[in-house]
């Protein structure tokens, strides 16, 4: 693989065989990932290594995602071109991720009718757990539906 120099990048990555992870030495970012600063900006290390062995990234919405899934590797044969699709896909088809759908997903939004509803049974008394039951909702948020803590409606 054609890797341009940058002796300041490189020398940051323990550089190893092409199978091996190439581990970002320095320390990495809150997520998890190196950070260099490139042409005046920071970027992640693994999209760096990237930008020297393959060229520019096509657009700002493209990800270099890793197939090793080490957020510190710098293996350009590690890496590849995809989508937040791609990358979601990618974990989930690995077992690192799983989709969660309906009720059970914490951004499901539960639509005003049966928020009213919720809270007109909430009024006559009804155990909160029986109302969860009832449409499938953790009980937490029919507590806090009732209370008027939260309203998350679609």
């Amino acid at each position: 693989m054609p890797i341009r120099p940058n002796f300041r990048f490189w020398g940051k990555i323990a550089v190893g065989n092409d199978d091996d992870c190439w581990n970002w030495r320095g320390s990495p970012n809150p997520s998890g990932y190196g950070t260099f600063n490139f042409d005046g900006q920071n970027h992640n290390a693994h999209r760096v290594a990237w930008i020297l062995t393959n060229g520019s990234i096509p657009s700002s919405g493209t990800l270099v995602c890793h197939k090793c899934d080490n957020r510190l590797c710098c293996n350009p044969a590690h890496l590849f071109l995809g989508t937040y699709k791609d990358n979601r896909e990618d974990s989930i088809r690995k077992g690192r991720r799983t989709e969660i759908n309906g009720h059970n997903n914490p951004r499901f939004r539960i639509p005003y009718e049966t928020v009213c509803y919720i809270r007109k049974l909430g009024n006559r008394d009804v155990k909160h757990a029986h109302i969860a039951e009832l449409l499938n909702v953790s009980r937490s948020q029919v507590t806090k539906i009732i209370n008027g803590q939260q309203r998350r409606t679609s």
